[in-house]
């Protein structure tokens, strides 16, 4: 920003107009705003204060000190400030509330604060103009890059208020340079690294992770010839300290030895089909030729039984027995028919009732799991219970640790903010003695001067006696004292050199500029001194809040505490994380305990299904020995003696469940 012209009207002690040109005086690259006090410095930069923000350069100066004392009722306060900011050009006309007088002399009338500010083009035509006290504010504000606070703060320090910049923290200044210096770019891009910086790390973590498993996962796969060659590959990929180069080109080789091993595997598999498919075809007709070997045994053992029922010379009966019995086998045959197609279905049951049976167990095996899994949760869920109460204790202790902490960077603050307003104490210490001790050289330099005056006066007023006593007449009187004896009177030769006008009037003039210049030094010592005794009334109190502590003991308690205050996060972290534990728990037992009564039915609902299964199978198998055990019928009398009939009836008694199968044996006895 560059100030280039300021015109003030009605104004602090400037009741007429008064304009400035800054333009010009900064051509010279630097200049000074000099005079005595009361002489308005401080309105110079209270006007240009008041234009931009509506205020003044000290933060407890009112705003209503802007206007002159000395404008009359009707005579307006007014200041114009034209600067320019890279090169935009700006003016801002403000002009305070005040009391003007009304017209017939009655009264007076309030006057609104009123504001303009005019931004101009290159060219010089009007690109904007605002007249709203808060647009243009923050129209200010966006193109200073500050606020009337900050502006105060760090370009227009006002008298005694250089100290309180001093005396902010560390971080409240940095806050106060932030916004002119224009940090918040960089300070958004240190967050953003920080950010990409954290999930890049998570990403690696999570890729270092899969990559183990990857690599565990493969070596499953590994043939044993192969093994001696990949296994201090897989070790590299395992290796999380391993440049990204040698894990690159670990899992180049390791593809390299796979991709050989696959075309060798892919020529044994080829090898391995063609060497299969005559024996493939060889064993085709062989099922062929062993089903069709069966039927025939199977014919041939009909044959043999029908020879052996129907023959009445083999069997020792007559022609007219052996009607009657072949008309009783036929009879019996239509009866069995039925049991004979359900025995015929043997192998089918029995893999039924295997499958039953492995229904059961594993449905009894799923009962004690859930069991087992269940009998467990109790006694986690009171050892999590147990672990929680304590969590009030280490809260309560976490708490103690932090308000610690807390006054342990108070103190440590403190004692940071102690050494810096002790440099500032002294440099005001060295400021007094300065303004001391140029207060007193001006005061000798003004008690000299002084003498000169009176002894330049004695020696003009010793030549105008010697003037009037060359006038005397014996005899006369004096015109000074009236006698008329003049026994010594003055010569001129006796006095000197004559002393002029000039001389005295400029004597005089170099006292009259020391007793300025001594008002001057004497005012800036009186400010050096009270900035002093703020400045040593600062330390004082530090000095009292800091007490005996150092920052050497701070710091290390510091250490102390804060590993302290972070075990005990960790452990009220972990124990509210137990809090969740023991819900999730919680409710996987009650989800457990309805899994089991489900778990439970299926196992009595298997058990039934099994179990009327088997009784199915016996009440069969008792229908078939009560046909067949018939001594009536020959035909069945002679098929129950034949070795093949106790054959097939071993083959049903073997299918059938050893707890339903007495009867059976006891009729094959």
């Amino acid at each position: 920003m560059r100030v280039k012209r300021l015109e003030l009207t009605g104004i602090g002690p400037f009741r007429h107009q008064q304009v400035i040109d800054f333009a010009q005086l900064s051509e010279s690259g630097l200049f000074l705003i000099d005079g005595p006090t009361g002489a308005g410095k401080t309105t110079i930069i209270d006007a240009i204060v008041f234009a931009l923000f509506s205020g003044l350069s000290g933060e407890s100066t009112s705003k209503e000190r802007i206007r002159s004392d000395h404008a009359l009722g009707n005579e307006k306060s007014e200041v114009i400030l034209d600067f320019s900011v890279q090169g935009r050009q700006h003016r801002i006309t403000r002009s305070p509330a005040y009391a003007a007088a009304k017209a017939n002399g009655e009264g007076f009338t309030n006057k609104p604060a009123k504001q303009t500010l005019t931004e101009y083009n290159t060219d010089g035509s009007v690109k904007t103009t605002l007249t709203s006290a808060t647009d243009i504010g923050v129209h200010v504000s966006r193109l200073l890059n500050m606020q009337a606070q900050q502006f105060r703060q760090l370009v227009v320090l006002a008298q005694g208020e250089f100290a309180a910049l001093l005396r902010m923290k560390p971080k409240e200044r940095l806050e106060a340079l932030r916004g002119l210096l224009g940090t918040e770019f960089f300070q958004d891009l240190q967050t953003v690294i920080a950010e990409e910086g954290t999930r890049s790390r998570e990403v690696l973590a999570q890729a270092r992770k899969e990559l183990q498993v990857t690599a565990t996962q493969a070596e499953v796969f590994i043939d044993e010839f192969n093994r001696a060659e990949l296994d201090p590959l897989f070790e590299i990929l395992r290796d999380v300290d391993v440049s990204p180069e040698q894990r690159s080109d670990a899992f180049a080789r390791i593809a390299e030895v796979l991709s050989m091993d696959s075309l060798r595997l892919e020529k044994e598999l080829a090898q391995a089909r063609t060497e299969l498919e005559p024996v493939e075809k060889e064993f085709i007709a062989t099922s062929h030729v062993m089903e069709m070997i069966t039927d025939i045994e199977q014919a041939l053992a009909l044959i043999a039984a029908s020879e052996l029922a129907l023959d009445p010379l083999d069997a020792g009966i007559t022609p007219v027995e052996a009607q009657a019995r072949s008309q009783s086998l036929s009879i019996d045959a239509g009866a069995l028919q039925p049991l004979a197609e359900w025995e015929s279905q043997a192998e089918a049951r029995t893999g039924q009732r295997e499958l039953l049976a492995a229904k059961v167990t594993e449905t009894s095996a799923r009962v004690v799991e859930c069991e087992t899994e269940l009998a467990q949760l109790p006694t986690t869920i009171d050892a999590l219970r147990k672990s929680l109460a304590t969590l009030p204790a280490i809260s309560e202790k976490l708490r103690t640790k932090s308000a610690r902490l807390l006054e342990i960077n108070g103190q440590l603050e403190l004692i940071d903010q102690l050494s810096e307003a002790q440099q500032i104490d002294s440099q005001l210490a060295n400021a007094e003695k300065s303004a001391d001790a140029e207060l007193n050289g001006i005061s000798v330099s003004l008690e000299k001067a002084r003498g000169a005056v009176t002894a330049l006066l004695n020696q003009q007023l010793e030549q105008r006696v010697a003037v009037l006593a060359q006038a005397l007449i014996d005899g006369q009187p004096c015109k000074v004292c009236g006698s008329t004896v003049h026994p010594a009177p003055a010569h001129t030769e006796a006095v000197g050199a004559v002393v002029t006008e000039e001389e005295v009037q400029l004597a005089e003039q170099s006292v009259s500029e020391l007793v300025s210049q001594h008002e001057v030094v004497a005012a800036a010592a009186e400010i050096a001194r009270k900035e002093h005794l703020e400045s040593a009334l600062v330390v004082a109190q530090l000095q009292g809040q800091v007490g005996a502590s150092t920052a050497e003991s701070l710091a290390q308690e510091k250490v102390d505490v804060s590993q302290s205050v972070a075990d005990l996060e960790g452990e009220v972290n972990r124990l509210t994380e137990s809090q969740e534990l023991i819900a999730r728990l919680e409710s996987e037992l009650e989800n457990g305990t309805a899994n089991l009564t489900a778990l439970n039915k299926a196992h009595a609902d298997a058990l039934k299904e099994m179990e009327f299964f088997d009784q199915q199978v016996t009440d069969m198998l008792a229908k078939i020995v009560a046909a067949v055990g018939n001594e009536s019928s020959a035909a069945c009398s002679a098929r129950n003696s034949s070795g093949d009939g106790r054959k097939n009836w071993l083959h049903l008694v073997r299918h059938m469940p050893p707890s339903k199968n007495v009867n059976a044996h006891s009729q094959l006895k």
